[in-house]
């Protein structure tokens, strides 16, 4: 009898060893493959002024609540594996695509650097809107903002 509660014992503690490995092995392999995964760690929408000339690096007016007419941009930060052509989508509520124009486009490098977008012209219809930014035309991160009078 206690040669089998012993047997019993060596099998539960092997069972739990084993299910402690597999659990460390899928965790260790989703933290890799998020870290190799392209993503935006961060990303805000910003406001200019109409008409401003556009030139390298400047920065615009955090913000999420656009007048219409006003003049929108985007930028941030990105990690990538390999690099490609990052864009902006815009979308209402329905995911019903509203503005896109090949102008809001940029090519990146592979690795982690920052990226800037800049003029698009906010919808000219009152209402919620979602700024999607796409890398090889797979969304990645989005951004809500609102337009009013």
């Amino acid at each position: 009898m206690r040669q089998k509660s012993f047997y019993l014992i060596i099998i539960i503690i092997l069972v739990a060893l084993l299910a402690f490995v597999i659990y460390a092995y899928v965790s260790d392999y989703q933290k890799a493959k998020e870290n190799l995964a392209d993503r935006v760690l961060s990303a805000h929408l910003e406001s200019f002024p109409v008409g401003t000339a556009v030139k390298e690096g400047m920065k615009g007016t955090e913000k999420s609540v656009f007048k219409k007419g006003e003049w929108m941009g985007v930028s941030g930060t990105i990690k990538t594996t390999e690099g490609g052509t990052l864009s902006l989508k815009i979308f209402d509520l329905n995911n019903n695509l509203v503005k896109e124009d090949p102008k809001w486009e940029e090519t990146i490098q592979g690795g982690q650097g920052s990226f800037g977008m800049c003029c698009i012209v906010v919808p000219n219809e009152i209402g919620q809107y979602e700024a999607r930014l796409l890398l090889n035309d797979n969304p990645i991160y989005s951004l809500t903002f609102s337009v009013t009078e």
